[in-house]
């Protein structure tokens, strides 16, 4: 989840873009039927629009372990979305 959420902001910082929300994902296997599965979808919206990777990777970290549910998932796919976009210039800090 790291690596993508400082992915996005590598992005951002090319584009000369500020996010302004995040959403975090993560789906265990939809085909095994001898585990219980697990999905996990979480929203944050951002205090002032960035593209610091800190503040990003920290957000969805931290949805993520908010929502997660307690015990041991194998998850097949994560992913991080930012949206909300603006340009730099634009951010008031």
């Amino acid at each position: 989840m790291s690596y993508f959420a400082s992915e996005c902001a590598r992005k951002l910082r090319e584009q000369g873009t500020c996010c302004g929300q995040v959403t975090v994902f993560a789906y265990t296997s939809r085909f095994r039927t001898d585990v219980s599965g697990n999905m996990v979808q979480q929203q944050v919206r951002m205090p002032v629009p960035t593209q610091d990777a800190a503040e990003i990777v920290h957000a969805a970290l931290k949805a993520l372990r908010l929502h997660a549910y307690d015990g041991h998932f194998d998850y097949k796919k994560v992913g991080v979305i930012v949206w909300d976009l603006s340009p730099r210039e634009a951010v008031q800090t």
